[in-house]
């Protein structure tokens, strides 16, 4: 296959990159904990989401195909 822009790949996650993603999210429970400890600033940008893992495949959509 060649890649090119529009085609949608499959990427599957290693261990750095499940870990980055993990590092840098938050669950709403921890955020409404934290804010009840008066440990987290009102209005900061949080991350929610699922945690991830290695072997976690995701869609990816070409944008830009450099030759």
């Amino acid at each position: 296959m060649t890649p090119s822009v529009g085609r949608i790949v499959h990427y599957m996650l290693n261990e750095n990159d499940a870990e980055q993603i993990n590092r840098r999210r938050t669950s709403g429970q921890d955020i409404s904990t934290r804010i009840e400890a008066d440990k987290w600033p009102l209005g900061p940008h949080a991350h929610i989401g699922n945690q991830a893992r290695a072997g976690d495949v995701y869609p990816m959509l070409i944008v830009r195909v450099w030759q």
